[in-house]
């Protein structure tokens, strides 16, 4: 995959809603299992959870930063 291929995917995986709304509901729902956990253990899994989809989100935005910019043809 070239670096301009690979800029557009993450572009467009960015400006997608359904992508920023797939990582709400995912860490709401285990922010949710967190706070209705019936002991430490599953407390402490569903935090584990909740840090695993925060850093994956924040993986993911940067590899978009880290992506060098399109550059136009020369004419």
């Amino acid at each position: 995959m070239t670096e301009q291929e690979r800029r557009a995917l993450a572009e467009g995986l960015w400006a997608n809603p359904l992508f920023h709304d797939m990582f709400d509901r995912l860490e709401t729902n285990a922010t949710q299992l967190c706070i209705w956990a019936q002991d430490d253990e599953q407390r402490l899994l569903a935090a584990l959870r909740v840090q695993t989809i925060q850093n994956l989100r924040t993986d993911c935005e940067e590899a978009l930063r880290s992506t060098p910019a399109r550059k136009n043809a020369p004419a």
